[in-house]
């Protein structure tokens, strides 16, 4: 600053460039009047160089409410509008943003731009390219400004510089009335979203703040009624909103599309909110439906717990049976069975990975769930399919919950269902694995087979299974329940043998061979009898 003040007093010659540039901005924030003046003087030769070289010189005053320096910057012809064309640094905006109706209206009619485009090139991103200043004058809710704001040619549309806000969102978000009808007067599209990755709509908006009118106003001018607009209305606690939302979507569509609602009803479930749950289901709610959204939701799901936010609590890839059986911490199962009483299916998949709601309850060790599913009706055998690896015996013994083995075995559990062909097991080759003793005697008690075939692939046997994980005292029980290990049980012991070696298992190495020599001792002994009393 002082280097050019020198320079100008002495005559240099001063070129535009990033330096003089940098040099003004500096001034302009220091607020020195007096080089300024010097250089912006009308019989100054450096006033054309200077009045080039402000670049963000004027936002920069503007912000730092320098009345005078923004008077003498207009006075001298400087350009009112940023070099590239976007709103980052846009004179106007900043003084809407400031609250200054004088400088914003003289901008205005000095032409400066009301559009622009995205600093940021978020429209790669699903951002529409177009931004403008009007959201921010909605949202100050200043109403001439907002007409003065549309008559010089703002984009109606088109979002916020450095947000997602369309005009008529920010109007319907203020619950601003008289901005709400001029938007809409001057064309607004109440279907208009700022960005497809959020999905915001201005129903949405109104949906949070519990607006029924402007709810209803937007429904009668063509809005959506969404699931974002439902899901947020969940929120509030209001069975009429909720109600004229579901209702609105009948009166649209003629029907609910599969899915609809769900993410909306799995809200309710994280709200605990029994009064909404029963609402969706008596409107016809899907509680079996598994949740893909695609717009705003391309994770595991949304993590935000805040019942005034705008993008509620839900999960992708679970329906709502599913998830409320995953989530429950409770005593008495009370949402899964508000879900069972509305229609979920407990023989329903409820995860996009093909698992029964009856697995999901194993899964998680909820043996109250289990016996609320089993009771509703949930086959304790279904099939394998969607690639689902384990029946629920499986599950439940590979977990190493007997209590649950057993309620299942009561209520018709096959004990003897064949493994998944990759890495399967069967009930009991999986008790063998985990060294659960006394799910192996109870199942054994109840018939179980102690030589089925392994898995085709990644398989084992009980017994195989067994010795790998060095699992002794199992050994020994299905040796002594009639695990085969001659004849064709020999493969079956020589495998077993080497999986025990190969992971350094020696005692249970050398129990398989004594009982093995023991057999073979046993079958040369009884050859002998047979021979000695064959010479009698």
């Amino acid at each position: 600053m002082a280097l050019i003040q020198e320079l100008v007093v002495s005559g240099a010659q001063l070129t535009k460039n990033s330096k003089l540039k940098s040099a003004i901005r500096q001034v302009i924030e220091a607020g020195n009047m007096q080089v300024l003046s010097l250089l912006l003087d009308e019989k100054s030769e450096y006033r054309t160089i200077s009045l080039e070289s402000l670049g963000t010189g004027l936002w920069t005053a503007i912000r730092n409410c320098r009345h005078d320096i923004v008077e003498l910057l207009l006075d001298s012809g400087a350009d009112i509008n940023s070099e590239d064309r976007t709103l980052k640094n846009s004179s106007l905006l900043e003084a809407i943003r400031k609250k200054d109706s004088k400088l914003s209206k003289q901008l205005l009619v000095a032409g400066a731009a009301v559009n622009g485009t995205d600093s940021n090139n978020n429209f790669r991103f699903g951002f529409i390219d177009t931004v403008t200043v009007l959201p921010a004058v909605v949202d100050w809710g200043h109403y001439r400004l907002i007409q003065d704001t549309i008559n010089a040619g703002a984009e109606i549309d088109a979002r916020e510089e450095g947000g997602t806000r369309t005009a008529l969102f920010v109007a319907v978000e203020k619950k601003n009335k008289e901005a709400i009808k001029l938007l809409v007067d001057a064309g607004a599209n109440v279907n208009a979203s700022g960005s497809v990755s959020t999905g915001k709509t201005v129903l949405m908006a109104a949906s949070r703040n519990n607006d029924l009118p402007t709810v209803q106003y937007l429904l009668e001018l063509g809005a959506d009624p969404d699931e974002w607009s439902l899901t947020v209305g969940i929120t509030t606690g209001s069975v009429e909103l909720v109600e004229t939302l579901l209702e609105a979507r009948l009166h649209r569509y003629k029907r609910y599309s599969r899915g609809y609602g769900c993410s909306a009803l799995q809200h309710a479930i994280i709200l605990k909110d029994a009064t909404m749950i029963k609402v969706l289901l008596a409107k016809g709610i899907d509680a079996n439906a598994i949740v893909n959204l695609k717009v705003g939701v391309e994770g595991e799901g949304i993590y935000t717990s805040s019942k005034t936010s705008w993008e509620p609590k839900f999960y992708r890839g679970k329906s709502a049976l599913g998830f409320a059986i995953q989530s429950d911490e409770s005593n008495d199962s009370r949402i899964v069975r508000l879900l069972l009483e509305g229609g979920a299916d407990p023989n329903s998949i409820a995860t996009n990975d093909g698992r029964t709601a009856l697995l999901v309850a194993i899964d998680t060790g909820n043996f109250g769930l289990v016996k609320v599913l089993i009771a509703s009706g949930a086959n304790a055998n279904p099939e394998l399919r969607y690639g689902v690896k384990r029946t629920p015996l499986q599950l439940a013994v590979e977990r190493g919950r007997i209590d649950i083995v057993n309620i299942l075995l009561d209520n018709g559990a096959d004990i003897n269902i064949g493994p998944f062909d990759r890495y399967g097991a069967t009930a009991l080759q999986f008790a063998a694995i985990g060294g659960y003793i006394g799910i192996a005697q109870l199942l054994i008690q109840r018939g179980a087979d102690v030589n089925a075939s392994p898995a085709k692939i990644g398989g084992r046997t009980a017994l195989e299974g067994a010795a790998e994980h060095g699992r002794i005292d199992m050994v020994q029980l299905l040796l002594n329940s009639g695990a085969l290990v001659i004849g064709t049980g020999e493969r079956q012991y020589d495998r077993a043998r080497e999986l025990a070696l190969e992971k350094g298992h020696r005692a249970t190495c050398r129990l398989l061979e004594k009982y093995n020599r023991d057999i073979w001792d046993n079958f040369a002994a009884g050859c002998d009898m047979i021979v000695d009393s064959g010479s009698l």
